[in-house]
């Protein structure tokens, strides 16, 4: 029998695909997780040892006035594989609700608005937990299933907000 070296076997577990098909998305602990985030114009991302809901960190998200604030990753995985629904720790830091909204297209999405998942929340002033089952995000397009295997974009934003704003995001996870 041959035996592979132990240092070609970690090469080969370095290069195995790096998108998790469950568990933890995002958990926002290290500077690293900084560079998966998308950085717009009127935004300041930083982590923050305040409203952790898991490890010792969140991310902290400074918005500015402007129509829809928000995050977005590079990297956020285009095969949601077989997960039944996504979460996700947020903490609102005003003292007012503030509007959210989840996005999420896929390959066939295009710019309609009606052809891709937009979930809206409430976010009253302190910690939410949003859950969004999966199959919600499959049936949300009107006339076809939006294919959960084929992810192009994922997005949490703010609209209608009168003043800069400040939230905290935690744990992005598939369950």
């Amino acid at each position: 029998m041959r035996r592979i070296p132990i240092a070609l076997l970690l090469l080969g577990l370095s290069c195995a695909d790096p998108s998790p098909r469950s568990g933890v998305l995002y958990d926002f602990e290290t500077d690293a997780d900084l560079d998966r985030i998308v950085w717009n114009c009127h935004t300041r991302f930083s982590l923050s040892t305040e409203h952790a809901s898991s490890g010792s960190r969140s991310l902290r998200c400074d918005f500015g006035e402007f129509r829809y604030p928000g995050i977005s990753f590079h990297d956020f995985p285009a095969d949601l594989g077989d997960a039944r629904s996504i979460s996700i720790d947020l903490f609102n830091d005003s003292t007012s609700p503030i509007n959210l909204v989840v996005r999420i297209d896929d390959a066939d999405s295009g710019s309609d608005h009606d052809n891709r998942y937009n979930g809206s929340f409430l976010l009253r002033p302190g910690a939410t937990s949003v859950v969004i089952p999966l199959e919600e995000v499959r049936n949300a397009p009107e006339g076809r299933k939006l294919d959960l295997s084929k992810i192009e974009q994922f997005l949490i934003f703010l609209y209608q907000i009168e003043e800069p704003v400040t939230i905290y995001v935690d744990r992005i996870a598939l369950k």
